[in-house]
């Protein structure tokens, strides 16, 4: 099953990643992504926005390391 929060944007090719990798990895309780926000209006959520895709990969690279894997 895949489940979409009311303000998930996902393209098809992202979606068919995902079912492959639910079908590879079939005892796998979850498959999650870290959040980034996108097409934010205000300053507040432009700089948030902004500082998500410069540092949210170094966050997600950090919790995985961690958690051994079974972060995000």
């Amino acid at each position: 099953m895949v489940m979409l929060d009311a303000d998930s944007v996902m393209s098809g090719e992202t979606l068919l990643r995902l079912v492959r990798a639910m079908e590879q990895h079939a005892g796998v309780g979850m498959i999650q992504t870290a959040p980034t926000a996108v097409n934010r209006r205000s300053l507040f959520a432009r700089v948030t926005q902004f500082a998500s895709r410069v540092y949210g990969p170094m966050f997600a690279a950090g919790l995985h390391y961690w958690q051994l894997g079974d972060g995000q």
